[in-house]
């Protein structure tokens, strides 16, 4: 199977050879609309690629792009099991390059699903206590785990920036902490123990938290190779963005506190209340008339 070519309406033409014969496929794309899903699935809906616009599936088969293999989607539009074990066979003949391109599709789109998903749709978990109480420090992929890469280039060694942020409700800092995962010839080169910078996007200062095992790269140059690219506006815009969504997760979970403190038995009492004769027995317990009690 091969991947020949890749639409921007987000679809594939795809070419598939079976015993001896090419066949050719319209493949439309879906993936999980949750920008803070964890899942890795891509799934292709395959048609005839002479119709287009038949409503007929030939397949409908799903793929994990970063396991490299076969899934089985369930819910609304499950897969059948004769197009999962289709699903397998055509993993099986799936190169490393067809991979690669099905997982630069998935993060593209899910990319795009994190960027334009309003915040209020967003509905994401914290550690609070852990936030307000001991400071803990939140990574933006901790939330968003396909959020673009943020890389800057220095000497032929590609710096992946683990960026994280403070969301503690007392706090007005405009700072990040980042680590620098260095890369080089696709390898890691510092895995261990990699340099930490506190970083401030607002006061364009920097201070070294840890210097990591092995020194590849100055910190100044480091810290001016982020000057000199778009990366503090990311880090100013992350940073509100996760805000926003702590104090979203804060407020919804004071209102649901809110309703559970709520008196049951005050709330009965009042239904009751329009229901009990003046002359009744107070439904209260006390053994008076409810004129001369509760009313």
């Amino acid at each position: 199977m091969s991947i020949v070519c890749y639409s921007e309406d987000k679809n594939l033409t795809i070419e598939y050879q079976e015993n001896g014969e090419i066949k050719k496929w319209y493949a439309g794309i879906d993936i999980c609309p949750n920008p803070i899903c964890p899942c890795q699935d891509i799934i292709l809906d395959l048609y005839d690629a002479k119709n287009k616009n038949d409503a007929l599936l030939n397949h409908r088969i799903a793929f994990d792009v970063f396991d490299n293999k076969a899934v089985k989607q369930k819910g609304e539009k499950p897969i059948s099991n004769n197009d999962f074990r289709f699903a397998k066979t055509v993993a099986k003949k799936l190169s490393q390059s067809d991979w690669i391109q099905l997982r630069a599709i998935f993060l593209e789109m899910k990319q795009h699903i994190i960027e334009s998903t309003p915040i209020q749709q967003v509905d994401a978990s914290f550690p609070e206590k852990k936030i307000e109480r001991d400071s803990l420090m939140i990574g933006f992929h901790q939330i968003f785990p396909y959020a673009e890469n943020l890389i800057i280039n220095a000497n032929d060694i590609l710096y992946y920036l683990d960026d994280q942020y403070c969301l503690a409700s007392t706090c007005s800092c405009t700072h990040t902490i980042l680590t620098f995962l260095a890369i080089k010839d696709g390898q890691p080169m510092n895995k261990s123990r990699p340099m930490v910078m506190m970083f401030d996007y607002k006061d364009k200062s920097y201070k070294v938290e840890d210097p990591g095992a092995t020194v590849y790269t100055p910190p100044e140059d480091l810290f001016n190779k982020i000057l000199n690219s778009n990366l503090v506006t990311k880090f100013k815009e992350r940073h509100k963005k996760l805000r926003l969504l702590y104090y979203n997760f804060r407020k919804k979970k004071r209102k649901s506190l809110k309703k559970s403190f709520k008196n049951p038995f005050m709330a009965k009492k009042k239904d009751d209340v329009q229901k009990v004769g003046r002359n009744a027995p107070c439904p209260c317990g006390s053994g008076k008339k409810f004129k001369k009690c509760c009313m």
